[in-house]
């Protein structure tokens, strides 16, 4: 009887909830296939888009794939600001009683221009970052290295330090091709280059407690011009 009762309350104990990973950029392919991958292998998993509607689709998609326990998050702006977004996205894990179970997170940015107007969003109110003025890097620059290199840095702030308190977890982050056609290669080689060097120094910082860190580089996509050859020699082959 005694052991039966121990075995009850090892049940009911918060280590038999699921763990949760949380992954950003699930509106894009990319983010969506890791938030796939992660409820396939038994993760509740926080699914991180713009839009409520976009973060309610993948989430919904998971649950009657994988009966992932699926909690959708919305981060408009990351472009824009990236401390107030992840704060917020902090306090909706908070509400939802995950943020003690967050044992993984993947950065995957996907457009990084500045969003949260889509229909059907109904966030928490965010702080937008001023306009810079003029002779600076416009909207778009600015955007690009929030979105990527803030929201990378926010995230290990709020949620890698947690993770190391608790001596297990890991920080993903995903770097190269495959952004917004309007991002400059060299607003993007320099916010890659950034979070690699980041990673490797949060690596170093979080190893020694039981943390991860893993930089995944996705491949280019290719330019219109190498698209354009390739479909002209398709159609030649076909003809042939």
């Amino acid at each position: 009887a005694a052991a039966r009762e121990a075995s009850l309350e090892r049940r009911a104990t918060p280590l038999d909830e699921p763990r949760y990973a949380l992954v950003t950029g699930c509106e894009a392919p990319l983010g969506a296939a890791a938030a796939e991958a992660l409820a396939a292998r038994g993760y509740g998993v926080v699914v991180v888009a713009e839009r409520d509607g976009a973060a309610r689709a993948v989430a919904r998609r998971l649950r009657q794939n994988h009966g992932a326990v699926c909690v959708p998050a919305v981060a408009p702006g990351l472009g824009r600001n990236a401390a107030a977004v992840v704060r917020s996205l902090d306090e909706q894990l908070s509400r939802a009683n995950v943020s003690a179970r967050l044992d993984v997170f993947v950065h995957a940015p996907s457009a990084t221009a500045p969003a949260g107007t889509g229909e059907g969003t109904s966030p928490p109110a965010i702080d937008a970052a001023e306009p810079p003025p003029d002779g600076l890097p416009g909207d778009g620059v600015a955007a690009a290295l929030d979105a990527r290199c803030g929201t990378a840095a926010q995230l290990a702030l709020r949620f890698g330090d947690a993770m190391a308190a608790r001596r297990r977890g890991r920080c993903g982050f995903v770097v190269g091709g495959g952004g917004d056609a309007s991002e400059d290669a060299a607003v993007l080689a320099a916010a890659d280059a950034f979070t690699e060097t980041f990673a490797a120094r949060l690596r170093r910082r979080l190893a020694p407690d039981g943390v991860g860190v893993t930089v995944a580089r996705r491949a280019p996509a290719p330019s219109p011009l190498v698209r354009g050859r390739l479909g002209r020699r398709v159609v030649a082959n076909r003809a042939a």
